[in-house]
Order: C-alpha cells, then sequence, then structure tokens
C-alpha cells in the first residue's frame, strides 16, 4: 500500500466529508418530498371525501313524518257499497274518496290539523252521520346518500306534501267564496310549474347514487302531473270541481306514502 503525503491524505479527508455531506443532503430532500407528497395527498383526499358535492360526499336525505285527517262520512265492510255511497258525496262537494284501512271509509275530505278534522266530525254526528276520523300516516325519510344532489333530491320528496297544503288551503278558499275558479286556476298552475321544474332536475340526475331515489319519485310525478292536469281543464260545476279538488289532495298524500314505503324499504 503506497504511503500518502500529508497533502494527500489532507485532500482525501476533504473529499470523503464533502461526499458524506451531499450524500446526507441527498437523503434529507428525498425525505423532505416524501414529506410533501404524504402532506398533499392527506389534503386532497381529505378534501375529495369531505367537500360537499364531490364523488365520495356523504349526504343524507331526510323528510319529516306528517299527517292528515280524513273524516269518513261512513264506513263500509265491502268496496262495492262504498263507492256507491261515494258518489252522494261528491255530489255534495265532498270528497267521495274510499280509503281502505281494514274497512272502506268513504271520505268527506282530509283535514290538515286533527283540531279541523274533529270539529267537522263532531258537526256531522250531530246531523245522523256516523262519522269518524282516520289517521293518513306519511312515514319520515332519513337514509345515507351518497351523491351530488341531496338538497334538490329532497325538495322533490318534499313537494308532495307541499302541493298537499296548497290544494288544501286553496280549496277552503274556495269554498268559502274567498278566491273565483280563475284564482284557484292560477294556484294549480303554480303548482304544475313546481312540479315541472322539479321534475327536469330530477331526470338530469345520472349517477348511481341518484338511481333508487328517481326510480322511487318519477313514476309519481307523472301521476300526479296528470291528476293536477285534468283538475286545471275541468270544467264541471264549482261543487264537482270543488270535490274533484279534495278528491285530487288526497290522492297526492297518498302518492306521497307510495314514495316513502319505496324508499324506506330499499
Amino acid at each position: 500500500m503506497p504511503i500518502l503525503s500529508k497533502s494527500q491524505r489532507k485532500y482525501r479527508k476533504i473529499k470523503s466529508n464533502r461526499a458524506k455531506k451531499l450524500s446526507f443532503l441527498f437523503i434529507f430532500v428525498c425525505l423532505m418530498l416524501v414529506f410533501l407528497i404524504v402532506v398533499n395527498f392527506a389534503d386532497i383526499f381529505s378534501s375529495i371525501i369531505t367537500h360537499k358535492g364531490s364523488l365520495f360526499s356523504v349526504n343524507k336525505i331526510e323528510t319529516s313524518s306528517y299527517s292528515v285527517y280524513g273524516v269518513s262520512i261512513k264506513d263500509y265492510a265491502n268496496e262495492e257499497d262504498a263507492l256507491n255511497y261515494a258518489n252522494s258525496v261528491t255530489n255534495k262537494g265532498g270528497a267521495g274518496y274510499v280509503y281502505q284501512s281494514g274497512e272502506y271509509f268513504v271520505l268527506g275530505n282530509a283535514y290538515q290539523s286533527l283540531n279541523e278534522a274533529t270539529e267537522i266530525k263532531e258537526n256531522l254526528l250531530k246531523l245522523g252521520y256516523n262519522a269518524r276520523i282516520v289517521n293518513i300516516k306519511v312515514d319520515a325519510i332519513c337514509k345515507t346518500y351518497r351523491g351530488n344532489n341531496s338538497k334538490s333530491l329532497t325538495a322533490c320528496l318534499n313537494w308532495f306534501r307541499n302541493c298537499y297544503n296548497s290544494l288544501y288551503e286553496e280549496g277552503l278558499n274556495f269554498d268559502k267564496n274567498l278566491s273565483n275558479r280563475n284564482q284557484t286556476n292560477s294556484c294549480l298552475a303554480n303548482v304544475l310549474t313546481s312540479l315541472a321544474q322539479l321534475n327536469i332536475e330530477l331526470n338530469s340526475f345520472k349517477s348511481a347514487a341518484d338511481k333508487d331515489i328517481k326510480n322511487a319519485v318519477s313514476p309519481h310525478f307523472k301521476a300526479c302531473k296528470e291528476l293536477l292536469e285534468n283538475l286545471l281543464y275541468n270544467k264541471d260545476s264549482d261543487l264537482k270541481f270543488s270535490s274533484k279538488m279534495k278528491f285530487v289532495s288526497i290522492q297526492i298524500v297518498l302518492h306521497n306514502k307510495l314514495v316513502v314505503k319505496a324508499l324506506n324499504e330499499i
């Protein structure tokens, strides 16, 4: 082994130290790059799973339960008798809707509050009718939803209740001569417009997350549209029109029940 001079040994030492420093610097830079990549990836992933409207956002579709209170003028053990009696109810401006819940109840109307229904029932009892109150309940919805359209879908589900409320209140005004046929038709047109807007939104949703709600709601939107259009273009007398308005308002609530039942079974 050759003997190195003092200057050669010094040069080799400096070279070795420089190599160590460069190696350390390289390792440090690599570690910093790895750290930055991990931090950035965590931020991106966090934003994906928590940011509203993102692919993996987790929300809830929620609607509250509610009841309408049908007042049955008479009830029957079989449907045929109930339907026959319903004709006399519609001729007097009542709904004449035959609602089955064990027995067949012939409803004069369905009221927003139990107090209203109770008052009507008591009046009918005094007149000799076998009046009863029938609670028609629409259950709540609370479902986990992995999609981007929770607000719009909730609006679609709430439309049924809002529609019933509009028809019910307008029907009361019409029966009390507080609104005329043109004003009532204007109300119906507004309800149909809101339905059309929601239906356009609903049909624009294409993701798998929206499929179940879309399939549950769409056929009932279509059926309600037909009911409301038939009512809007109805040319019957005011008494018949009032009867049909009550009839349709009950049907809207029952469509809501079917939508909720379908979604809660998924």
